[in-house]
This record gives structure tokens, C-alpha cells and sequence, in this order.
């Protein structure tokens, strides 16, 4: 509940949807998540407290040497991110880039920069991480596989290229679920929720070398080769 000049608002799940809808109808672009830069933590909270942050922390713990994340919002990864290790993140929006900076600085880090660069096109040489990693970026992203092929580009071939992304379910309830919401992420994203990614990057010629159901099999974990 908020308290705004005498005003009271209580906060339900509903007032939390209507917002997520928000944020998905302007989010696609820089602009769009530059603006909702402020609110973003706050409308994916829910998500984040229920499933979202057990994933983050598992997906943290496989990373090791010199580090990449792509996609780094405000930082919802920062902190799990682990000691002894160099972590570059980078976004395309400086404002999502500013929160995450800020949960850096609240953890005392001095490992880890922010970068504002397009996961599209990015400025790094071929094969300088030993681990790249992104979460849940696919359906901010225009075009996901241009961006995959240049997080195999930058990492190291005998290194590790993980995603924790959700998609297209065989199950009832995940059937139910994405079926509710596709339409939204259809008409305000051009994204199909439907998705199997790891078979779209089987396809696109993409050495997969395992996935594991983290969620039902709506979200899944990836790890590519790092060789391209």
C-alpha cells in the first residue's frame, strides 16, 4: 500500500499487470526503456520474488573467468554475480544501465562494468570471454539470433555460452499460460512466446550442448558451444 498527499493506493497483483501490459507496449525500443527505466524492478517483482531469482542464482553460479552479460537491465543478476571474476554487462538503454551501476555499488563490487553497446553489433574481438550469459533477453531483442551469433563470436572457444530464456511449452498449464498472454507479446512486441528456442537455434546451425527444464519446460536453460 502507498501513501501519496493523503491519498491511498492499495498495490494488488492487478495494478502489477496493468503495468507489465505498459511496459510491453512501450519497451521495445532505447526510448521505451529508458522511460520505464524507474518502474521496471517494480512491475516484474512478482515474477522476480516467486521464480525469477532461484534461476539467477543458478544461472550465476556456472560462470567463471572473464565474463559477459548481455542484456544486464538494472541489474537483476548483480546480486548473484560472484567474487573473483571480471563481469562486463552491457544494455541499450543508459538508464536501465544506471540502476544496474547502482545495485553494483550497493554490493561493494569492483569487478563488474556496464556498457551501453547493442547485443546486435557489438564492439568486443572474437573470443575474449569465458563466459557468456542472458536472461529472459530474447523477447527484448529484435532480432535474438544475430545477437547469439555474436555472443558465440566474443566467447572463447573453449568457453561457455549460457541462456535462460522462456518458450514455447508442451504442457497443459504452460499451453494455458502462454496462450493468455501470446496475444499481447504478438500484437505490442512481434514476438511469438510459442517458440521453441532450442530448436530455432538447432536450425540456425547453433552447436547446442545441452538444455535442462528449469521451469516446466516453459523456461529452459541453453549452453552453446563457444566455437564459431
Amino acid at each position: 500500500m502507498c501513501v501519496c498527499g493523503g491519498f491511498v493506493w492499495k498495490i494488488n497483483i492487478l495494478d502489477v499487470l496493468i503495468i507489465v501490459i505498459w511496459l510491453i507496449m512501450v519497451s521495445r525500443t532505447e526510448r521505451g526503456y529508458d522511460l520505464v527505466a524507474p518502474v521496471y524492478d517494480f512491475a516484474e517483482s512478482p515474477f522476480e520474488v516467486f521464480y525469477f531469482r532461484d534461476m539467477r542464482k543458478e544461472i550465476l553460479s556456472m560462470v567463471s573467468g572473464r565474463v559477459l552479460e548481455v542484456g544486464v537491465g538494472t541489474g537483476r543478476n548483480v546480486p548473484f554475480y560472484p567474487d573473483g571474476v571480471e563481469i562486463v554487462g552491457i544494455d541499450f538503454s543508459e538508464n536501465m544501465l544506471e540502476r544496474a551501476r547502482g545495485k553494483a555499488v550497493e554490493r561493494g563490487l569492483s569487478n563488474a562494468r556496464f556498457i551501453r553497446m547493442d547485443a546486435r553489433n557489438m564492439v568486443f574481438p572474437d573470443d575474449c570471454f569465458d563466459t557468456v550469459f542472458s536472461t529472459f533477453v530474447f523477447c527484448a531483442c529484435s532480432d535474438p539470433v544475430v545477437a547469439v551469433r555474436e555472443m558465440v563470436r566474443v566467447c572463447k572457444p573453449s568457453g561457455r555460452v549460457l541462456l535462460l530464456e522462456h518458450m514455447g511449452s508442451t504442457g497443459l498449464l504452460g499451453r494455458l499460460f502462454i496462450g493468455f498472454i501470446n496475444p499481447f507479446m504478438q500484437v505490442f512486441l512481434d514476438e511469438d512466446l510459442n517458440k521453441r528456442w532450442d530448436v530455432e537455434l538447432r536450425k540456425e546451425g547453433f552447436n547446442i550442448v545441452k538444455t535442462r527444464d528449469v521451469l516446466g519446460d516453459y523456461i529452459k536453460l541453453i549452453e552453446l558451444e563457444g566455437t564459431h
